[in-house]
This record gives C-alpha cells, sequence and structure tokens, in this order.
C-alpha cells in the first residue's frame, strides 16, 4: 500500500504522538493500516474549516492522505478524546487529542464502527520536548502545579 511502516500483519509498529502537544495517544500493534477515503474528504474539510475559523494563522496546508489506521475500541487508545455527535444524523465524531483538543485526528462514523485515525494528521516519533507519558514539561514542578491549585482556589472564593 505504501512505505508506512507496519508489522507483518499490517498493524502500527510504532506508537502515536499528537503533532500538536506531543501527547501520546495510541500504542504499537492496536490499529491496522487501510485506505478510506470517504474519511479523507471529510477530514480535509474539517482541518481546513478549523484553520479557517481560527485567531492564529497557520501556515501548514495539511493535506490529509487516505491512509488511514483503524482502530477497533475507544479501549485501545492510549488518550484520545471525541467531539459531540456530527452530520445530519448526528452519529458521527472526530477523534481528538485528549489533551490538547486543537484539531481532529480522527473519525468514527457512528458507534457501531471502528475508528479511522489519519495517519497524515499524527506522528510517529515523540517530538522534542514533549512530555513523557504524563511527566511534567520541563521546568515545572510539582509544587509550582500545586500552587497555581491553592491560587485558582483562592480566586474561586473570593467570587
Amino acid at each position: 500500500m505504501t512505505d508506512i511502516a507496519t508489522t507483518p500483519d499490517g498493524k502500527n509498529s510504532k506508537a502515536f504522538y499528537c503533532r500538536n502537544c506531543g501527547s501520546r495517544f495510541l500504542s504499537e500493534e492496536q490499529a491496522e493500516l487501510v485506505e478510506h477515503e470517504q474519511s479523507r474528504i471529510h477530514l480535509q474539510i474539517a482541518i481546513n474549516k478549523s484553520r479557517d475559523d481560527s485567531i492564529v494563522e497557520s501556515t501548514d496546508a495539511t493535506e490529509v492522505s487516505s491512509h488511514f489506521w483503524k482502530v477497533n475500541d475507544v479501549f485501545d487508545f492510549d488518550n484520545i478524546g471525541q467531539t459531540r455527535a456530527i452530520g445530519a444524523e448526528e452519529t458521527a465524531v472526530y477523534v481528538v487529542c485528549a489533551d490538547c483538543e486543537k484539531e481532529p485526528v480522527g473519525i468514527r462514523w457512528s458507534p457501531t464502527e471502528p475508528y479511522y485515525v489519519s495517519n497524515s494528521l499524527v506522528l510517529d516519533e515523540r517530538p522534542e520536548g514533549a512530555p513523557k507519558d504524563g511527566a511534567l514539561p520541563p521546568g515545572m514542578s510539582i509544587d509550582y502545579l500545586r500552587g497555581l491549585i491553592e491560587e485558582q482556589k483562592k480566586q474561586q472564593a473570593q467570587e
């Protein structure tokens, strides 16, 4: 089909990471490589629309390929989010990174169908500087986070 890294039985040989925040959301050998033109067309429109509506200008003109990773069960993901139902019949949902929710990376057409994650919208290597599986970003300590939480509680109590 292509030179995308797969196992001999067509599964993903590498984990997948969000290209925006670096969060890992799918481990190795959890998805099967397939072509899915309907999903490609729909996601290309969604990606273009999300960039048109964005306050931040993006020079990244991503072309969504027809190569998708078919994931049969939501529990096969390490970390994933999904949108409210979309479409005329309101059965489809977009798959997004649960940590940043920046843009759709896939789609599920109905509750009885598998998830389709676009190969062109994910990374198969952890980006430089990305947190490692729940670790805090460089320069941020647990004490700093606790301080932020306390500050937020104080502000809420004053309101």
